[in-house]
């Protein structure tokens, strides 16, 4: 799922974000250059619009061992060649321009994405957070740098980066697929530690029990929700599913029982209980942030 450079035309979003970043980072930072090395410049420039990026690539090569010492040209060399799909020869030029010049913030969005093309996401986690700081709500960045940490089972760093991608365009359909494959690492991540924490805890039975019922299998779930009550009779949740199994059972008396018996305890203190209390309530990014610390 890694995101890929191809010889893509310029209406695509990578395409037309490259125009507009070329034209507002320019290509010259130090003096002005000779009437022939700006015409030379121009034709690159026109190239690189015209998605003819193989030509782009070969003027700018030209023109860097003209003036090597100027990064706009490190820059527009290296995302001429990502665009052309050579990502390994882009990265010299990409890294080269921004040493020159950090504040390049084009050369870091194509060095991210000149690594993720090149299967190295941890080398592209840094790039794409440079360029996310100057502009913070670009989609695209936005979706390579949680495809980045994604590729890193770094799942609450990838959520964030796909809460704030749905925030931007809430109808992008890789804002919520990321969001799916984060919260489904966290939530395998969370399922492990809790084993090692507590593995003959009613949560491990809950959760265990919780997974038999969505595959039907009732009767084994029915033994690990008795199995959890008699561990932590308070668990409302516990009565609750057992209610629906009674139901689905055909059997409504014995299922109004056990949600009565669930009514019939105590609401958790939210003071000492909080995450228990944001979970129940349905505030389920709540008690991600707040777990973070723990």
């Amino acid at each position: 799922m890694l995101s890929r450079l191809t010889r893509r035309p310029p209406t695509t979003r990578v395409s037309v974000l490259l125009v507009a970043l070329i034209l507002a980072a320019g290509s010259w930072s130090g003096a002005q250059p000779s009437a022939e090395l700006a015409a030379r410049a121009q034709r690159g420039q026109a190239a690189l619009e015209a998605g003819r990026f193989a030509e782009a690539a070969q003027i700018y090569g030209e023109l860097v061992q003209a003036v090597p010492g100027e990064p706009g040209l490190r820059m527009n060399l290296g995302m001429a060649l990502a665009m052309d799909g050579r990502p390994k020869e882009a990265v010299a030029p990409l890294e080269a321009a921004l040493a020159g010049r950090p504040d390049l913030f084009p050369a870091a969005f194509f060095l991210g994405a000149v690594h993720m093309e090149l299967g190295q996401p941890a080398q592209a986690v840094k790039p794409l957070e440079t360029f996310l700081a100057a502009q913070p709500g670009n989609p695209e960045a936005l979706n390579m740098l949680g495809e980045a940490f994604l590729a890193l089972e770094r799942w609450e760093p990838a959520a964030r980066q796909y809460r704030a991608l749905s925030q931007e365009a809430p109808k992008e359909p890789r804002a919520w697929f990321g969001l799916g494959r984060s919260y489904e690492g966290m939530s395998q991540a969370a399922f492990e530690e809790l084993q090692r924490v507590g593995p003959e805890s009613a949560f491990i039975l809950l959760i265990v029990a919780d997974g038999m019922v969505t595959q039907e299998r009732d009767k084994s779930a029915f033994v690990l929700y008795r199995e959890a009550l008699e561990k932590r009779p308070e668990t409302a949740e516990a009565h609750e599913a057992l209610a629906g199994i009674y139901e689905r059972d055909g059997r409504p008396e014995w299922a109004a029982t056990e949600r009565a018996r669930a009514q019939a305890l105590p609401p958790p203190d939210c003071e000492l209980n909080g995450l228990e209390c944001d979970f129940r309530a349905g505030r389920h990014t709540a008690v991600v942030e707040a777990a973070r610390s723990l």
